[in-house]
Order: structure tokens, then sequence, then C-alpha cells
């Protein structure tokens, strides 16, 4: 994770922004503000995949409600990757679960709620090989 962003892949129009295995209040930070600028470049769909995710903060859980609204104004879907039963537990008792689709997997969350236009328009994201800051980057684009 350089310069505190998450690894962001795009699929079509929809943006899959991969947590690490520990999300603490110093690693949240960045959270929020980068979800919110992908919804700015024009994803259809932000989707949190917290597949790795062991252990967090509440402060992440905050900063993807703060997200929510926001990106629901702009048109955009947010959605959780959350096949842990830990991690599915603590979305239903502080009832962001209620608030953001969680999935049981990726798949399953990149097929939920978007038109075949909206899964395959031309995305908003860089160009092939940059990353949102204009720096290069290989198969994923990360921001700073």
């Amino acid at each position: 994770m350089p310069d505190g962003g998450y690894p962001v892949e795009w699929v079509g129009r929809q943006a899959v922004v991969r947590l690490p295995d520990n999300i603490d209040l110093f690693t949240v930070s960045a959270l929020g503000e980068q979800l919110l600028a992908l919804a700015g470049r024009g994803a259809a769909a932000l989707i949190v995949d917290m597949t790795a995710t062991a252990s967090w903060d509440p402060a992440a859980a905050e900063a993807l409600v703060r997200a929510c609204r926001p990106a629901a104004a702009s048109g955009t879907q947010l959605r959780l990757v959350a096949p842990a039963e830990v991690i599915r537990r603590v979305l239903r008792l502080n009832g962001l679960g209620r608030l953001v689709p969680v999935h049981p997997s990726r798949e399953a969350a990149l097929a939920t709620g978007l038109t075949a236009g909206q899964a395959a328009a031309p995305a908003g994201p860089p160009q092939a090989g940059q990353d949102l800051l204009g720096g290069s980057s290989a198969t994923s684009s990360r921001l700073a």
C-alpha cells in the first residue's frame, strides 16, 4: 500500500478496492477519500473487497458510512465483499450491513445490480498503464 492508497482494479465501470488483512486507524485514513475520488472518476460501483481482512478498526466502518451518501448521490453503488463470518458479524453489529449490500465473494459483488451497459461502458478510470495520479502502473491502479 504505497502512500496509503489501496489497490484498485477496474472491471468495466466497477472499481474493486482491495483492503489488507489488518485495517487500523492509521491505514484507514485515506479510505473514504479514495472511494469518493473513484466515484468522481466515473465508477458505477465501488466494491470494497475485504476478502483478506481479518481485523479492522471501527474507523473503517465510519469511513465507509461517510462515503455512502456522496457516492449514492453521484449515482455510484457501494458494495462490500466479506466472506469471513467475523467481518460479516461486525458489519451486522455496527449497522453497516443494512446500509451497504454485503456479498460473500468478489464475483457475486461484480454481478450484482449493474445492467450490461453500465458494466461494460467505457470507464472513468485512468488510461491503461496510468494510476489515478498520473503515475505508471502494471495491472491495477492505486490512489495515493
